[in-house]
């Protein structure tokens, strides 16, 4: 099993996991504004996250072809690549904190780069 592609797997897995089962903690966590709908874009994301982590680690456990993890792991990386980027926009737009930016896009960021060195090394 790929040990990079599996952390990009799980982190997402856990995110998701999180967003779903408690939302305003979450968003909290994330330094994200907490309105009444935040909750519910936050389960949105959550179902977003835990599924595509849950696909990268099942299709790497499953031994999918090369060409299926790189399809999926290119999604993710494109998805990491605009959450980063869409951090680096909020905070310059003041919409969220320090802490919100560093967990969120650094997570992202993260991700990201981990996904990059796992597509270099397959």
């Amino acid at each position: 099993m790929s040990m990079l592609g599996s952390t990009v797997g799980l982190g997402h897995s856990v995110v998701g996991i999180m967003s779903l089962l408690a939302p305003e903690s979450t968003g909290k966590l994330l330094c994200v504004p907490s309105p009444r709908a935040a909750n519910f874009v936050s389960r949105l994301f959550g179902v977003r996250e835990l599924l595509l982590g849950a696909s990268l680690l099942l299709s790497i456990r499953n031994n999918r072809s090369l060409a299926e993890r790189m399809q999926l792991l290119t999604i993710i990386n494109i998805m990491n690549a605009t959450d980063t980027i869409s951090g680096i926009v909020e905070y310059f737009n003041r919409t969220i904190d320090l802490n919100g930016f560093l967990l969120g896009s650094g997570g992202a960021f993260t991700l990201f780069c981990l996904g990059m060195i796992q597509a270099s090394n397959w």
